[in-house]
This record gives structure tokens, sequence and C-alpha cells, in this order.
């Protein structure tokens, strides 16, 4: 899996993901390992989700239910 945009901006936080099967669960943690929130599958291996979130968060992982994962530092 891929994370595709990371970016948070006036206190919303997008996450974009692919992966290799349309059928996994994506799941999005924070640097410190919380769960956040999990993405929507939109089809065909594409994931993503929008939610308003109060401070930035750095860095995020999303970790699929299959054993992928990906990191990436947010962009603003």
């Amino acid at each position: 899996m891929t994370i595709t945009k990371a970016r948070w901006k006036a206190r919303l936080l997008t996450i974009e993901a692919t992966s290799t099967n349309p059928n996994a669960i994506l799941s999005v943690y924070s640097q410190s390992g919380s769960f956040m929130f999990n993405l929507t599958n939109k089809g065909g291996g594409k994931y993503s989700d929008q939610r308003g979130w109060l401070d930035n968060p750095q860095v995020t992982t999303v970790r699929s239910n299959l054993g992928g994962s990906a990191t990436a530092t947010l962009t603003g």
C-alpha cells in the first residue's frame, strides 16, 4: 500500500492511499500509534478520508488489515 496524499490544513486532515487489494481495510494512526480513523474505500484499491482535526499530528501511518503499512509526514 502507498500513501498518495497526507495533508493537514486549516484543521482539516486529508489522507489518501492506494492498496493492491481492493478489499483491504486501511486504518490511520497517529505518530504515537493511537488509532485515528478508517479510510473510506472508494473502489479499485483507492482509499481516502477527510476529518476535522484540532492539532496537526505531524506524521501519520496507514495500516492495512492484511499486513501492509506506510508512513508519511503531513504537508501544510
